[in-house]
């Protein structure tokens, strides 16, 4: 949009295009066909739509705005390039404020620069590559199963029901009493009907359901407003705009002038300012390699031959600041005003355990009044009087008794819940009744053994 903005108010070639899920399939096509066939240079900005495998040609180099969302991504962009005899080139540009002086010395680290380097180290030393994250107790797709499978038979009892779906690969460790579990709720809200001879059906509700064609995508597709200049579909938006609004979409300024609800449209026309955007960019759980690995980079004196010069300076500045307060050798410092520091080192979801753990049993005894924290990089414990070292006692100590998961994941806002640990609720969780989807959270991604044994290792400053 920017760039676009640039081109126009200097007279230079508008070679800019968007390429993302939330445009037209039009305009990404557009945009794919001028990158094979245009003889200048042309421009994408693009998420991972362009990582899928599309046929686009001839590709010198990949910018990268920002850090990568995992190992696999920056590998998948990386071998993008370099398919015509020429050397894969990707190049990062990772933008942040200037550290204020009063700044907590955490806020002061470049996270975001550390991260870009713990991924392309992790793939250059190990080839580390994420690996898949393959769910035990996904009950989105028993509900699935449960209602194709019903389908299929037009009907079948229930013990035959609990058979089949127990004999599929994906349900394994299910327990039966959970799949009858979720087989009465049906029942009882009508999406399967039981019949005189013992028998299931489909129920009204049900074919409501299973009758939309799209049913059978396991995937969630998300209710969009199609943004619509004149008679052309230009993209899609997730919320409501109104009239007078300034949107951006496929990489241009749009005016709303007019909304229609039953066809969930929303009329635009151009506008030629340029607006001020954010794009919070791609979002993925972080593995927990990425974070020892930055935490290795910090303690390291590696010189990585690819840093530019600010980059290089900034990361100086990083290891500076982490050898005086400790951040390579700590996971709890003193910091000022009363906070504490905590370093888990350890990726999006085991670093949500140890934050629902501390918040639960921290708060009820009155060790911590509030626990702030920064995606997976860390947490700031309002100790009130406790130091850091009073405080990691404090916490080991918690670690010590017999942990019960039920006790901090609330059936109230599970689903909300769920959705931190894996950032999109899957397709069909609406149908499932919140026990189950508690018990499913507890199962795929709450490792308690793992985050006790970091816990046991840690150590604090004095």
């Amino acid at each position: 949009m920017a760039m676009r903005y640039l081109a126009r108010k200097y007279g230079t070639p508008d070679i800019y295009h968007v390429h993302h899920g939330a445009i037209s399939s039009t305009l990404r096509e557009a945009a794919e066909q001028d990158m094979k066939n245009s003889e200048g240079p042309v421009v994408i900005g693009a998420t991972v739509t362009m990582e899928l495998g599309i046929d686009i040609g001839r590709l010198e180099r990949v910018f990268q705005l920002g850090s990568p969302i995992s190992v696999a991504s920056f590998v998948q962009r990386l071998g993008r390039t370099g398919r015509r005899g020429e050397p894969a080139e990707m190049w990062f540009v990772n933008c942040e404020r200037p550290p204020a002086e009063n700044d907590l010395p955490l806020a002061q680290i470049p996270w975001y620069l550390l991260k870009t380097i713990a991924i392309i180290q992790l793939y250059l030393e190990e080839r580390f590559i994420e690996p898949p994250y393959i769910l035990k107790y996904s009950m989105s797709m028993l509900f699935h199963q449960i209602m194709s499978v019903t389908a299929a038979a037009g009907e079948i009892s229930i013990s035959a029901l609990i058979d089949t779906i127990t004999s599929l690969p994906p349900f394994y460790n299910v327990e039966a009493e959970d799949i009858l579990y979720l087989i009465y709720d049906l029942i009882e809200n009508d999406y399967l009907q039981p019949m005189e001879q013992g028998g299931l059906i489909i129920g009204l509700e049900g074919e409501k359901i299973i009758n939309n064609y799209e049913f059978y995508a396991v995937f969630p597709s998300e209710e969009e407003w199609i943004v619509m200049h004149e008679s052309e579909k230009i993209g899609h938006v997730e919320e409501i705009h109104y009239a007078g609004e300034e949107i951006t979409v496929a990489g241009f300024n749009w005016l709303v002038i007019g909304v229609d609800p039953k066809r969930l449209n929303i009329f635009v026309k151009p506008m030629p300012e340029n607006l001020r955007y954010y794009w919070p960019g791609d979002r993925a759980l972080t593995h927990d390699r990425i974070l020892q690995r930055i935490k290795g980079v910090l303690a390291e004196d590696t010189i990585y031959p690819y840093l530019g010069p600010n980059a290089a300076e900034r990361l100086q500045q990083a290891r500076e600041l982490a050898q005086k307060y400790g951040l390579d050798k700590y996971n709890l410092i003193n910091l000022d005003k009363g906070l504490v520091g905590i370093l888990p080192w350890m990726g999006h979801r085991n670093f949500r355990t140890l934050q629902n753990i501390l918040s639960h049993y921290m708060k009820a005894d009155g060790a911590a009044r509030q626990i702030g924290a920064r995606e997976s990089f860390y947490m700031t414990l309002d100790s009130g009087r406790h130091t850091a070292a009073e405080m990691l006692d404090l916490i080991k100590d918690v670690f010590k008794k017999e942990i019960n998961p039920y006790d901090f994941i609330h059936e109230e806002g599970i689903r909300a819940e769920k959705k931190k640990y894996e950032y999109k609720v899957p397709k069909y969780d609406c149908y499932i009744p919140d026990k189950l989807l508690k018990k499913q959270v507890i199962m795929d991604y709450i490792d308690i053994a793992f985050v006790r044994e970091q816990v046991t290792g840690w150590t604090a400053s004095d």
